[in-house]
């Protein structure tokens, strides 16, 4: 049916990386990564599969739009439901939507990983003071006595195993 074939026409654009659909958006950045790192060997690659690749996905669009399907296929074809129809259409909705407007999924996918890179580095700081805390006692404006003689004050840290408190 025309409209699923609209549908599969905008996967195969995005797939192929022509604008405006996500794909181009994804490639994009991936060739640009390339760049900014020096691998211009790869980008070059990818940009020409690219091409090659959209050879072929525009072969398929231009059987499914200008050929002469046969007659005997038309009482065989399967039909596609409603449920299934509406299902392409949301995703294909949500593939335009991400080609044209990505800022705001790439906004909350940076501030995601900022957050995670931010709790490992929280994580890693509390387990360092937890042992810290173990190993060693902070001792703040107090006197302890150490042994019999020694006297300890004034944010000084001692280990707990040299601690004798009278």
């Amino acid at each position: 049916p025309p409209p699923v074939a609209a549908l599969m026409t905008v996967s195969l654009l995005s797939f192929g990386g022509l604008p405006p659909p996500a794909g181009f958006i994804g490639k994009w950045y991936i060739f640009t990564a390339a760049v900014q790192e020096g691998h211009y060997w790869l980008a070059i690659i990818g940009v020409l599969t690219s091409v090659v690749s959209v050879f072929f996905y525009l072969r398929i669009v231009v059987m499914m739009y200008m050929s002469e399907g046969a007659p005997e296929l038309d009482s065989t074809r399967p039909r596609v439901s409603a449920t299934a129809v509406a299902g392409l259409a949301l995703a294909t909705a949500a593939v335009l939507y991400l080609g044209v407007l990505p800022t705001r999924v790439l906004d909350l996918a940076m501030d995601s990983i900022a957050t995670k890179d931010s709790t490992l580095a929280q994580d890693s700081t509390a387990a360092r003071d937890s042992t810290a805390v173990k190993d060693s006692t902070a001792v703040k404006d107090s006197t302890v006595a150490v042994g019999e003689s020694t006297v300890v004050k004034d944010s000084t840290v001692a280990t707990d195993s040299t601690i004798a408190v009278k």
